[in-house]
């Protein structure tokens, strides 16, 4: 439990509506201002504050800061100290503030929500397409990790985790590498890669994340091991960009070329966030994983919508071809079968013109 002091001196009052912006707070938090208590995060012994949370807006009325000294105390309790971080605070216009708030807000929950909700509608509808044809096997792999991936950040950014701490951070990193691994693979198997060893380590690596971090927990290292962890899910990317690589230089052609790029770039975003966790000082870093899914969707998608085009074009040409053989089969059959009626019809002439003469023979005969 602690109280932080600062104090404000203003030449004059301000005009116009103000607020005080907690760009990020860890903790439940109340504000007091020239000992008014005029906001707060929550109540004091509640839960901590979910993602979208970590960003509070405070509006104050008018005259609550008033030209002079100002006092604000900002009160805030924590389980435990290192939960607890808190960023600068701002003072200022409250529509300055809103506007720098609703970005936070884009930037932290909209928008990883928003990759999650397309992450897993491109999934099922990767899926769909693969149960359909069962082919190739890596529109299975990318559909699944695309599932999983939308599935994972949109359960980081719920208001309470679906099972209690620590379980739901060991399965959090559990789902977190299942999905890379998948990833993997798919990038693998696009580039034709045959590396079944790879392929069984990557996954073998992926399954054990649940039950080595509960053995770490048990010994009091979960949190080394753990981000441990997450380097070796960005060594096993890094891997398969090297898969990629033999493939772009084999086989250069635009797919190819723009799945090693991703591929690159989602390094540089999982290097980014994995520094920002183990030894970042920002209170609320932009993660950018999440983002990385839209790269992927889009190259995905557009290899697949690419290949769908000219597997339909190949599909016309050759329905084009038969088309144009049948037709040409039909003219022939209706010729033949003209021909074949001419002949019956003649034979048919000749017999009863042959008719018509043995009756008549005969009756000479007789």
């Amino acid at each position: 439990d602690a109280w932080y002091v600062m104090r404000l001196r203003l030449a004059a009052a301000p005009v116009g509506l103000q607020a005080v912006y907690l760009q990020g707070i860890t903790v439940p938090a109340e504000l007091w201002l020239n000992g008014v208590r005029v906001g707060a995060t929550g109540p004091l012994d509640g839960r901590r504050p979910r993602s979208y949370e970590q960003s509070h807006l405070i509006t104050l009325s008018e005259g609550d800061l008033r030209a002079g000294d100002n006092e604000l105390l900002l009160h805030v309790r924590a389980a435990a100290p290192s939960l607890a971080a808190l960023a600068p605070l701002r003072v200022g216009a409250a529509a300055a503030l809103r506007r720098e708030a609703t970005r936070d807000l884009v930037v932290h929950t909209l928008g990883p929500a928003a990759v999650a909700v397309v992450n897993v509608t491109v999934g099922l509808s990767l899926l769909v397409l693969w149960l359909r044809r069962r082919d190739p096997s890596y529109v299975l792999l990318f559909g699944v990790a695309t599932i999983l991936w939308g599935l994972h950040t949109g359960v980081s950014l719920l208001p309470e985790p679906p099972i209690p701490n620590p379980h739901y951070g060991i399965w959090w990193h559990g789902v977190y590498m299942l999905f890379v691994a998948l990833l993997c693979l798919f990038s693998v198997r696009f580039a034709q890669c045959t590396w079944p060893r790879y392929e069984r380590f990557a996954m073998g690596y992926a399954l054990l994340v649940v039950p080595v971090l509960y053995v770490a927990l048990a010994l009091g290292l979960a949190g080394p091991v753990s981000d441990a962890i997450r380097l070796g899910g960005i060594a096993l990317v890094a891997w398969a960009l090297v898969g990629v690589a033999q493939y772009v230089r084999d086989n250069p052609g635009t797919d190819s070329r723009l799945l090693l790029l991703t591929g690159v770039v989602s390094v540089a975003f999982a290097m980014h966030d994995w520094l920002a966790a183990t030894g970042g000082t920002s209170v609320r870093p932009v993660w950018l994983v999440p983002y990385a899914a839209l790269a992927f969707l889009v190259l995905v998608g557009w290899i697949l919508v690419d290949r769908f085009v000219r597997a339909l074009n190949e599909t016309e040409r050759v329905n084009a071809g038969l088309e144009s053989a049948v037709a040409e089969k039909s003219a022939a059959l209706v010729s033949q079968l003209a021909q074949t009626r001419a002949a019956k019809d003649a034979a048919e002439a000749a017999n009863v013109a042959k008719s018509r003469f043995l009756a008549a023979a005969s009756h000479d005969l007789r």
